[in-house]
């Protein structure tokens, strides 16, 4: 069983919420990684992302929208200059487009966040889907869980 100090549940984070924004950013760049271990990171066209349950109910608030678009975008919250990051994302709203895992840069559809806030995953309320979709249109998706205090699981 892994053990957890008590560094690792009082932590400085970002957003409102560790929950709906720590979390989700965690489980956006352990998505990422796991595409660049796949070595299928520069063969990203789109992605899209789906909110389940609380998540989905307070997603937008919580700023969870924010968390999963800047680790989608290979910016990790912990090093970043947090001050910048309210402008990265605007920048990528209006352009509409993102560097997906800090690489390629693909074409953004805010649209393709989905806020499906009817649908409960069994395990966890927080549930989230990250999918992408690659160039011959094969889709790769992880399910992950924001169970709190910013800690992810699958």
């Amino acid at each position: 069983m892994e053990s957890i100090s008590v560094f690792d549940i009082i932590k400085v984070g970002i957003g409102p919420s560790s929950s709906h924004t720590m979390g989700p950013w965690e489980a956006s760049l352990a998505f990422v990684a796991y595409m660049k271990s796949l070595g299928k990171i520069e063969t990203v066209k789109n992605f899209e992302v789906n909110l389940y349950g609380s998540l989905a109910k307070t997603g937008k608030g919580h700023g969870t929208d924010f968390a999963i678009v800047l680790g989608l975008a290979g910016l990790d919250y912990k090093v970043e200059d947090t001050d910048a990051l309210g402008i990265i994302y605007q920048q990528i709203l209006e352009t509409k487009k993102i560097k997906f895992g800090g690489g390629n840069e693909i074409d953004f559809l805010y649209e393709n966040i989905h806020f499906e806030g009817h649908i409960a995953l069994d395990f966890h309320p927080n549930g989230m889907k990250l999918t992408a979709i690659l160039e011959d249109d094969t889709r790769i998706e992880k399910t992950y869980f924001s169970v709190g205090g910013g800690f992810v699981i699958e």
